[in-house]
């Protein structure tokens, strides 16, 4: 099923769905990107819910590229090494 499709069944437009999908963190480009079996019932779910897409996905429906394209790190507890302002890690550095 295309995300057009669905909007139309759902009675939302399209871009309403996308920003939905979007912010599950699948990647999703257009109007006419196909959506799987488990994109559509967490689409159905948030749109049965109310909310603006920061339910929870499904189980099974794995995370993907965000909004911005990058790539969406889901494991618990990850923290980023802090950088310079020339991007070096500074992270176990030592004085000679």
């Amino acid at each position: 099923m295309r995300v057009n499709e669905l909007a139309k069944e759902l009675g939302k437009t399209s871009k309403e769905v996308l920003e939905i999908l979007q912010k599950q963190n699948q990647d999703v480009k257009s109007h006419s990107s196909n959506i799987n079996e488990d994109q559509i019932q967490m689409v159905k779910q948030v749109v049965k819910s109310g909310t603006s897409g920061e339910a929870k996905a499904p189980a099974g429906v794995k995370a993907g590229i965000d909004a911005k394209g990058s790539m969406n790190n889901s494991r618990a507890g990850v923290e980023a090494k802090p950088q310079t302002a020339l991007g070096a890690n500074t992270e176990n550095k030592t004085s000679a």
